[in-house]
């Protein structure tokens, strides 16, 4: 054995000597021939054999696999560009700035309104009320109103809004005002409802999202372009009506 590993030892270093880097054992640097070297019988002679052989094979499936992969693929190097007949737009959700667009005027006039469940009461009370109940909806903006109520008011809205909201569950409630009585696609030109749905973003209030609609003509012929007109804004906004903006 001895000699035999010397043999391969002057077949693979002829220069070993030569070379003081070299004087590492090298049969450690090859995993499973150092085992096959060590072995003392035939049968694990043989085992160690066929295992250097699978995996050395393995080695060379694997390696022509990834070379293939690479060339049939091209990730990295190769970009191909597919045309498709249409392509979606992305999904547009439209939210008023402030959630006071509602038709104040149909809220105490509509039943069941303020009026019947609390009378005598003044249009300004009715619309703190209504103001009130917004802001306990947790939506934005209603700093500049939190601010100007003080601790006594709160205590006799709190008392007032539970009397007003009766034995409606708090999605009818909210229904009622936002949906029932807020801005509706029907009651303008362009019906709004055949490209928009109504949905609630949390912290926004009711909004609109845009159906599924998707670009058939190339570049400038496929553009989508919105462009919203003014909207209310009776107390929360500075100027009473909401910014004018362009998509």
């Amino acid at each position: 054995m001895k000699q035999i590993n010397n043999w391969i030892q002057k077949i693979l270093f002829p220069f070993r000597h030569k070379c003081p880097i070299c004087q590492a054992n090298w049969s450690h640097q090859l995993h499973g021939f150092h085992q096959y070297l060590q072995a003392k019988t035939p049968l694990k002679k043989t085992i160690w054999v066929f295992t250097i052989f699978y995996f050395l094979l393995f080695a060379i499936y694997y390696s022509v696999f990834l070379l293939n992969d690479y060339v049939d693929r091209r990730v990295i190097t190769l970009n191909t560009i597919h045309q498709v007949k249409r392509l979606y737009f992305p999904n547009i959700t439209i939210c008023p700035k402030y959630v006071d667009s509602l038709n104040f005027t149909a809220i105490e006039q509509t039943l069941p309104n303020v009026h019947l469940r609390l009378p005598n009461m003044t249009n300004n009370e009715t619309d703190q009320l209504i103001l009130y109940a917004m802001a306990g909806a947790g939506f934005q903006h209603f700093d500049v109103f939190n601010n100007l109520v003080t601790k006594e008011e709160l205590i006799k809205l709190t008392k007032l809004i539970s009397l007003w909201r009766g034995n409606r569950t708090k999605l009818a409630f909210y229904q009622f005002l936002f949906e029932i009585n807020g801005f509706k696609c029907e009651e303008r030109r362009i019906p709004c409802c055949d490209i928009f749905r109504p949905t609630y973003v949390m912290l926004r209030g009711r909004c609109f999202r845009m159906r599924a609609f998707a670009q058939t003509e190339p570049d400038e012929a496929g553009k989508l372009t919105l462009f919203f007109k003014e909207m209310s804004s009776s107390y929360l906004a500075v100027t009473g009506r909401q910014a004018i903006f362009r998509i």
